[in-house]
């Protein structure tokens, strides 16, 4: 039981970590140059997930600024953030569910043995 409330707390630390990109990202779609971050999980033995961060490294749209130099804009795609998002809500949900179901299962066998 305690390894599964490890493991789930690990998986709640990794999707958090998940919305800090997509915030970093989000804040900075407008930032020229911009390289989106993207953090892949990574299972540990007997221990969850952790988080391995890289930079997306596809060049952005380009465009001409004011003094008619041509600029790179950032790579970041807010379609892919949004689902990124979502998607991070949906997994630290679950793996929130798994923290109260071991409570709740950790707590009964306490009240049996008491």
């Amino acid at each position: 039981m305690l390894s599964a409330a490890s493991i789930a707390a690990s998986g709640l630390q990794f999707q958090s970590d998940r919305l800090t990109v997509v915030a970093s990202n989000t804040a900075n779609v407008l930032t020229p140059g911009y390289k989106a971050g993207i953090l892949t999980g990574v299972a540990q033995e007997q221990s969850g997930v952790r988080g391995a961060f890289s930079r997306d490294p596809s060049a952005g749209p380009s465009s001409v600024d004011a003094q008619g130099l041509l600029q790179e804009l950032s790579n970041v795609d807010l379609e892919t953030e949004a689902v990124t998002m979502i998607s991070a809500l949906r997994a630290y949900e679950a793996n929130a569910a798994v923290i109260r179901t071991t409570d709740a299962l950790l707590g009964t066998v306490l009240d049996r043995r008491a």
